[in-house]
């Protein structure tokens, strides 16, 4: 998860129609990362089970990975949901704030499961062509562009409805306005005066307003500013120290501070600039104050950087400028790292930039720093050296043993994947991602075969161990990054679990199905197809995808119907409680037992039928 949110975190700057200045945004949008990126990364290995049980059963479709994607949407709808209420300290409560975003994202977390078990049990039954398995597979992307769509528009709409709420002033108040520091306020400010917002000559009335303003600005704490958004430098082979200078413009009242604090955009840190943190303060009466930044030297042929300096956390009835980059909680200034013109000349220095563009050469270094301190920490047993048996020497018996235990059997495997697994610092972060999922891949093949073996040795059916050991096991990710976020943010925790729900069933599914139905639709029916399906022989003679429904629609409606539960649940917590996660503890522990309750039904209830096939219809019914 380390690399999915340095790769989200990437930042840029841009130009839009409200505000025409450059200003910092970051490349992904919020909600958008949530169900592709954060939801493949939990989601990933419930995924690999259906690709891999899809691919060894030679485009043949099983039990395993269905049932399993299906039993880990339910685990996560009703154990994770409850895992999250009860995570939150009692009394205090977590509110979504973006409640009708939650909205569509409950709506698309069932949507899938729904069409599901349309494709499987009415439109073509026990058969899934290209046209149905490409809907399933093409509602993530639906998904992902209706949620940001949803979000601009409710964004807009409070927005504007705050706008309309400020906009009601009586007629007659002809008080003057200040213009915002955009529209030309900054330049009075740097003369001393706040400027007014009519223009009028030089009449006695107008040197009262003036003395007036003056008297105000004397009595305020004053605006904290910096000269422009971006100043550019130009450094050689030598390190160069720069000084920033801070503005207090508008009033000089009393003790002021924020803090301030470095961080990169192209630039890296350590290796382009020096990373810098501290405390700005300013006395009564002051009015600038200045932030000592070191850029690190320069190579020949080396590209432009960037990193800025930010300002936040302010102190003592000051603001920040709203009128430049940042948002109202901090300010931006960007610093440009430039090479000297003097060594900028050749052939040789140009090709080196064309290179460091493409790759970063000092993010390569910095990334093979990384790996380096990753692997040496990894092999460095902190179990055994002197300063833990000086703490484990007063410790009882049994939990020595215990971090004796843990620490031997999580050794051998810390030692090979800080080899094996790149740093989430190296490029970005997409190799360690790409490396990563190949991992899950082949730890999932071992998992399948191991499945298929204890089915083969206990008797058991696929659809049991895919509803259970399965499902709960490659639904641990989300588990632990919904939970954490809990602690953090009720619309990130939420929104976490339906996407993870939605990503599994659309990619998991959507993915093997379509490939699956095209290989049938190209190569027709086999030898092996009609033995492995001589129901079907007769109505499709050509080959097609069989997906046996009679456990999958099972499993889908008591899933349907159990998240409708589930989310009736969340949304009595809003209305009676106040919130959807925490609460008193009675509430909170009545709340999650009941969810888990309800998953406890799902499972037995599914086991039961998929262990007893020849049962009576209407003792199937959940």
């Amino acid at each position: 998860m380390a690399s999915i949110e340095i790769i989200t975190s990437k930042l840029t700057r841009k130009r839009t129609k409200s505000r025409p200045h450059l200003h910092t945004v970051s490349c992904w949008n919020a909600t958008v990362a949530r169900f592709t990126l954060f939801a493949l990364g939990t989601s990933a290995p419930q995924i690999m089970v259906s690709l891999v049980d899809s691919f060894k059963s030679d485009g043949h479709s099983t039990e395993l990975g269905p049932n399993t994607i299906v039993g880990s949407a339910s685990f996560n709808t009703l154990v994770v949901a409850a895992a999250c209420i009860s995570a939150i300290p009692s009394p205090q409560i977590r509110t979504v704030a973006s409640e009708r975003m939650c909205f569509v994202s409950a709506a698309f977390s069932i949507f899938p499961y729904a069409w599901l078990l349309v494709i499987v049990s009415i439109l073509s039954p026990d058969i899934v062509d290209v046209s149905e398995g490409a809907v399933l597979l093409s509602l993530l992307p639906c998904l992902a562009a209706v949620a940001y769509l949803c979000e601009k528009l409710f964004a807009s709409r409070d927005a504007r409805s705050l706008s309309d709420g400020n906009v009601l002033r009586p007629s007659h108040a002809a008080e003057p306005q200040q213009p915002s520091l955009e529209q030309g306020g900054l330049l009075g400010l740097e003369a001393g005066v706040l400027p007014t917002a009519t223009s009028a000559v030089a009449t006695t009335a107008a040197d009262c307003v003036g003395a007036a303003e003056v008297s105000r600005e004397e009595a305020s704490a004053g605006i904290i500013t910096f000269n422009q958004d971006v100043e550019e430098v130009q450094c050689g082979l030598d390190k160069l120290d720069m000084a920033v200078t801070v503005f207090r413009r508008g009033g000089r009242c009393g003790d002021v501070s924020c803090k301030y604090r470095t961080r990169a955009l192209s630039a890296v840190p350590g290796y382009d600039f020096a990373h810098a943190a501290g405390e700005l303060c300013f006395v009564d009466g002051q009015g600038e104050a200045c932030i000592q930044l070191s850029i690190l030297p320069r190579r020949p042929g080396q590209r432009k950087v960037e990193f800025q300096l930010l300002l936040e956390q302010v102190t003592g009835g000051a603001t920040l400028n709203p009128d430049m980059d940042g948002s109202g909680d901090h300010l931006l200034l960007t610093v440009a790292v430039k090479m000297q013109a003097s060594l900028e000349q050749g052939a040789s220095s140009r090709s080196l930039e064309v290179i460091d563009r493409v790759v970063s050469l000092n993010g390569l270094q910095r990334g093979k720093a990384s790996w380096y301190e990753q692997i040496r920490l990894a092999f460095q047993c902190q179990c055994f050296d002197s300063k833990g048996l000086a703490e484990g020497a007063s410790a009882a018996l049994i939990d020595k043993a215990i971090r004796v235990a843990t620490t031997a059997l999580c050794y051998p495997w810390r030692c090979l994947y800080s080899i094996l697994v790149p740093p989430p610092e190296l490029c970005g972060g997409w190799p360690c991602f790409i490396v990563a999922m190949l991992h899950i891949a082949l730890l999932t093949v071992a998992v399948v075969d191991l499945a298929d073996l204890f089915v083969i040795v206990t008797g058991s059916q696929h659809a049991s161990v895919a509803v259970t050991a399965l499902a709960l096991g490659t639904s641990m990710p989300t588990l632990l990054r919904a939970r954490a976020a809990a602690l953090l943010d009720a619309d990130a925790c939420l929104l976490q679990v339906m996407g993870s729900t939605s990503m599994s069933v659309t990619l998991g599914l959507g993915l093997p199905w379509t490939v699956g139905a095209i290989h049938w639709a190209v190569n027709g029916a086999t030898h092996a197809w009609r033995t492995r399906s001589p129901e079907v022989v007769a109505s499709h003679p050509h080959g097609a995808l069989v997906v046996a429904s009679n456990n999958l629609s099972f499993n889908v409606a008591t899933f349907c119907a159990t998240a409708l539960l589930a989310l009736l649940v969340i949304r009595l917590r809003r209305i009676l409680c106040g919130g959807e996660l925490g609460g008193p503890f009675m509430t909170k522990f009545s709340s999650s037992a009941l969810l888990v309750a309800l998953w406890l039904y799902y499972v037995l209830l599914n086991v039961w039928r998929a262990e007893h096939p020849g049962a009576p219809a209407e003792l199937q019914l959940p």
